[in-house]
C-alpha cells in the first residue's frame, strides 16, 4: 500500500507539472489531493495558492499562502506572492509588511524590493523608497534605471544635489538615457543651475527631438537665464509637438508677460486654462496680466479662481488684496491680509504697509 507521504508527493508533483503548463484547474485538483493526503504539506499549499492566484481567486490564494507561511515561516516566496495580491488590492501597508518579511528571509530578493518601492511610493513614503532603491543597487550596481528612479525619488524629497549625482551615474552606465538627462535637467533647475539644466535638456532633445517635456523645460531654463527670444521659440516648439500642453502655453505666456506683450500673454494663459481648467498658476498669471492692463475687476475674478483651486496660494492672496485696494475695497483687502499672516508673513507685512501707508 502506498504511504500517505508518497501519495501526497506524487499528487504534488503532478500539480506542479500542471501549473507549469498553465493547466490551473488540474493543478488545483492535484494539489488539493496532495493536501488531503498530507494536511501539513507547505509547498502544496504554496503552489495551490499560486494556481488560485492565476485563476483570479485571490482570497483563496491568500488563504493558501497564509497556511504555507504557518507551516514554513521561512517561505519567502509565499510572503512575496501574498504581498503582490495585497498591493494589487491597494492594501499597501499589508503588502509592505509581507515584502519586508520576504526580504528579511532573502536579502537579495530584488523583485521584493521593486514591489516594496511601488508600495512605499503609493503610501507617500519616499524616504523608504529611496532606501529600497539603494538595496536594489547593492544587488545590481550596474542598473541604470534604478539610479534614474533613485534620482527622481531624491528630487521628490527635495534632495536635488544627491539626485544630480545618481542621475549622472545613470547616464555613465547608459549614455543614451533620455529620461535621465531630462530628470538631471529638472534637478539643475531646482538648484538654480540654469546653464547646466539647459545643457542636460539639450542632450535629451538631441536623443529624442520630439520630447515635448524636454523642450518645455529647456524653455524654462532660457526664461530663468533671461534669454527670452530663445524661450519663446522653445515653448512654441513644445506646443507644436504637444498642442494640448497647458504647461507649455502657460510658460509661453510667462515669457510674453515679461516682454510686456500683454495681449499675447493673456491669449496664452487663457489657452492654458481652456486645456486645464483647474490650473491655478495660469489663473493667477492671467489675473496678473489683467492687473497690469488696469482691468482690476477681471484681475479679482482670476485671483479668486486661483485661490479657489489652491487656497494656500500666498501670491494670489497678496495680489487679490492689492486689486481690492485699487478698487477701493479696503475691507476685503484687510481680509486677505489676515489670511496672508498664516501663509507668508513677508507678503502680509507688505500688504499691511500698502493698506496703512
Amino acid at each position: 500500500m502506498i504511504k500517505r507521504e508518497e501519495r501526497a508527493k506524487a499528487y504534488y508533483q503532478q500539480g506542479v507539472a500542471s501549473y507549469k503548463k498553465s493547466e490551473y484547474d488540474r493543478a488545483v485538483a492535484d494539489l488539493s489531493r496532495a493536501i488531503e493526503a498530507d494536511p501539513n504539506y507547505p509547498e502544496a499549499y504554496y503552489h495551490r495558492g499560486s494556481a488560485y492566484d492565476s485563476r483570479g481567486e485571490y482570497e483563496r490564494a491568500i488563504t493558501d499562502y497564509t497556511r504555507a507561511i504557518e507551516l514554513n515561516p521561512q517561505n519567502d516566496r509565499a510572503y512575496y506572492q501574498r504581498g503582490v495580491i495585497y498591493s494589487e488590492k491597494d492594501k499597501y501597508a499589508r503588502a509592505v509588511s509581507d515584502f519586508t518579511r520576504a526580504i528579511e528571509i532573502n536579502p537579495d530578493y530584488i523583485d521584493a524590493y521593486f514591489r516594496i518601492i511601488y508600495c512605499h511610493i503609493k503610501l507617500g513614503h519616499h524616504e523608504a523608497a529611496a532606501e529600497a532603491f539603494k538595496q536594489v543597487l547593492r544587488i545590481r550596481p550596474d542598473y541604470a534605471e534604478a539610479y534614474c528612479s533613485l534620482g527622481s525619488t531624491y528630487a521628490i524629497l527635495g534632495r536635488h544635489k544627491e539626485a544630480v549625482e545618481v542621475l549622472k551615474q545613470a547616464i555613465r552606465l547608459k549614455p543614451g538615457y533620455v529620461e535621465a538627462y531630462s530628470s538631471l535637467g529638472s534637478s539643475y533647475l531646482a538648484l538654480g543651475q540654469y546653464s547646466e539644466a539647459m545643457d542636460a535638456f539639450k542632450q535629451a532633445i538631441r536623443l529624442k527631438p520630439d520630447y515635448a517635456n524636454a523642450h518645455c523645460s529647456l524653455g524654462t531654463a532660457y526664461l530663468e537665464l533671461g534669454r527670452y527670444k530663445e524661450a519663446v521659440n522653445t515653448f512654441k516648439q513644445a506646443i507644436r509637438i504637444e498642442p494640448d500642453s497647458a504647461e507649455a502655453h502657460c510658460n509661453l505666456g510667462t515669457v510674453y508677460f515679461k516682454l510686456r506683450r500683454d495681449c499675447d500673454a493673456m491669449k496664452a494663459f487663457k489657452q492654458a486654462i481652456r486645456l486645464k481648467p483647474d490650473y491655478a498658476k495660469a489663473h493667477y498669471l492671467l489675473g496678473s496680466t489683467y492687473a497690469v492692463l488696469g482691468q482690476h475687476e477681471d484681475a479679482v475674478n482670476s485671483f479668486r479662481q486661483a485661490i479657489r483651486l489652491n487656497p494656500d496660494y500666498a501670491e494670489a492672496h497678496y495680489n487679490l488684496g492689492v486689486a481690492y485696494m485699487i478698487l477701493g475695497n479696503n475691507s476685503m483687502a484687510l481680509d486677505e491680509y489676515k489670511i496672508l499672516k498664516d501663509l507668508n508673513k513677508d507678503l502680509a507685512n507688505s500688504l499691511f504697509n500698502l493698506l496703512y501707508e
